[in-house]
């Protein structure tokens, strides 16, 4: 029985370990930054969310929803969601320019109005984006 018993409590602190590091563990009190985007042309809000999760809070996701903040979770099949700990923006008439490190799929149940258009950047772990982000900006 004795050697039974540092067995669980090892299992137990892997499984919380493992439990603490999910996805699914991000609320208001995770939130790291929050931006609200209002297309005039359109009449359509966009709403950006910074998470951060994990044990360390060494993850973050980057959420580009229509929907106001949620208390847990995003919706993949409507949120764009960045495995990202930075992304940049620029908002032009009806269009939605996101500079990223790797683009992802647009969900087909996004319903908008607005032009979401990607732009992938090498270099976010340096200095390099601000010269392209520059350029890009005019």
């Amino acid at each position: 029985m004795s050697i039974l018993k540092p067995k669980i409590i090892i299992l137990f602190t892997f499984l919380s370990f493992f439990a603490s590091c999910g996805e699914d563990n991000y609320d208001k009190e995770n939130l790291k930054e929050k931006r609200t985007l209002y297309f005039l042309g359109c009449k359509e809000f966009f709403y950006i969310y910074g998470y951060t999760y994990g044990m360390l809070g060494n993850h973050s996701e980057i959420i580009v929803s229509r929907d106001k903040i949620k208390n847990k979770g995003s919706n993949p099949e409507r949120d764009l969601i960045f495995k990202d700990d930075v992304i940049f923006y620029k908002i032009k008439h009806d269009s939605l320019y996101l500079f990223v490190s790797k683009k992802i799929n647009i969900p087909k149940r996004l319903k908008t109005k607005v032009k979401i258009i990607q732009k992938e950047i090498e270099g976010f772990e340096n200095n390099k984006v601000i010269r392209v982000l520059s350029f890009e900006w005019s």
